[in-house]
C-alpha cells in the first residue's frame, strides 16, 4: 500500500468518524428531548386529572348547597365551627343501614374526602379564615400555594416526596357562589371570591412507572436506529475504501502507461518507476513491463521485416 492510498484511507476514516460522532450526539440531544416530553406529558397528565377532579368536587359541593334535604351515611361526626358560625349538621335514622345525615357543604366534604381517601387521594379544603380548623393550611406547601391563590392564580402544584413515595400536589381556588354567601357573607366575602382553595394529594409512582416504560422503549428505539446509522455508515465508509484504492490502481496505471517510459537503446529493455538507473534488476523486458502494469497480456509472433532479415527474400509468415 503506498502514502498517497494510506493518507486518502485516514481522511476518508476521519470523515466516517466525525460522521458517525454526529450522529451519535443527535441522537442523545434527540433522546433527552423525548425522554423531557414524556416526562412533561405524565406531568401534564396528573394536573389534568387534579382539574377534573377539583371541578367534580366543586360540582358536588355547590349541588349539596342547593339540595339540603338530601341524606347520605354520615362520615364521621360533624366538624367544629370556629367562632360558633356555619350550619350544623342533622343526623337522621338511617334504619338498618345506620345513621343518615342531612348534606350541606361541611358533610359532603367529609363524605368526598372519605371516599377518595380509600383510593389514595388526600383532599383538603384549605383557607386563611377558616371556618372549621381542620381547614387550616397543615404544611408549608399549602401555606404558599394558598398565598398565590388568593392573589389570582389559577392553580398551583408541584412534585412532593421521594423514592417510590412521590406524591402530586395540586391546590386550585374555590370561589363564593350564591350557596356560599350565607356563611362566607360574615366573613366580608363577596360573590366571585376566593376564600377556600382545594388542596389535592395523590401518589405520583403510576404517572412514574408509565413513563418509565415509555422512556425504556424511547431509549431501546433510539439504540437501534442508532446502531443502524453507524452500520451502514461503517458499509459506506468500506465501500468508498475500495472504491478509492480501485481509482488510485487505476490512475497509476494510466499514469504509467502514459507517460515517458526510459528505455535501454539497445536491448529495450524499461526501467520500473521509481528504480534507479544503474540498477539492473530495475530494468525488466517490455512484454513484462506491460504485464505488470496493466491486465494485457502480451503474445510472441515475427513481422514480415523481421522474417526477410532472418530467413532470408524467401521466407514466408504464415498466419494462424
Amino acid at each position: 500500500m503506498n502514502e498517497p492510498f494510506r493518507n486518502a484511507t485516514r481522511r476518508i476514516w476521519a470523515y466516517i468518524v466525525a460522521i458517525g460522532v454526529l450522529f451519535a450526539l443527535g441522537t442523545a440531544l434527540s433522546l433527552m428531548h423525548d425522554i423531557r416530553q414524556i416526562r412533561e406529558e405524565r406531568r401534564q397528565l396528573a394536573i389534568s386529572e387534579a382539574d377534573v377532579l377539583s371541578r367534580t368536587i366543586f360540582a358536588i359541593r355547590r349541588w349539596s348547597m342547593e339540595n339540603d334535604s338530601a341524606s347520605f351515611p354520615a362520615a364521621q361526626p360533624p366538624r367544629s365551627v370556629i367562632g360558633g358560625s356555619g350550619r350544623p349538621t342533622q343526623a337522621v335514622d338511617g334504619g338498618k343501614d345506620g345513621k343518615l345525615v342531612k348534606t350541606d357543604h361541611v358533610s359532603m366534604m367529609q363524605f368526598i374526602e372519605k371516599i377518595l381517601g380509600t383510593e389514595g387521594f388526600h383532599v383538603h379544603v384549605v383557607s386563611r379564615k377558616a371556618l372549621h380548623p381542620q381547614n387550616l393550611p397543615v404544611n408549608d406547601w399549602e401555606r404558599v400555594s394558598l398565598d398565590k391563590i388568593m392573589k389570582g392564580s389559577e392553580k398551583e402544584y408541584a412534585l412532593g416526596g421521594t423514592g417510590g413515595d412521590r406524591v402530586f400536589r395540586y391546590m386550585g381556588p374555590l370561589r363564593v357562589d350564591a350557596g356560599c354567601i350565607r356563611c362566607h357573607g360574615q366573613q366580608g366575602y363577596s360573590i366571585g371570591d376566593v376564600p377556600n382553595a382545594i388542596s389535592i394529594t395523590f401518589p405520583y409512582a403510576p404517572f412514574e412507572q408509565s413513563a418509565l416504560r415509555s422512556e425504556r422503549r424511547t431509549i431501546i428505539a433510539h439504540i437501534f436506529s442508532l446502531g443502524l446509522a453507524l452500520g451502514v455508515l461503517l458499509f459506506l465508509g468500506r465501500r468508498i475504501v475500495e472504491l478509492t484504492r480501485s481509482l488510485q490502481e487505476t490512475e497509476r496505471t494510466v499514469r504509467t502507461l502514459e507517460g515517458i517510459l526510459p528505455m535501454c537503446m539497445n536491448c529495450h529493455k524499461i526501467r520500473k518507476e521509481g528504480a534507479a538507473a544503474t540498477d539492473q534488476a530495475g530494468w525488466v523486458p517490455v512484454a513484462e513491463y506491460i504485464r505488470d502494469c496493466s491486465e494485457a497480456e502480451v503474445s510472441h509472433g515475427i513481422c514480415p521485416e523481421c522474417m526477410r532479415k532472418l530467413y532470408g527474400p524467401g521466407g514466408s509468415l504464415t498466419e494462424g
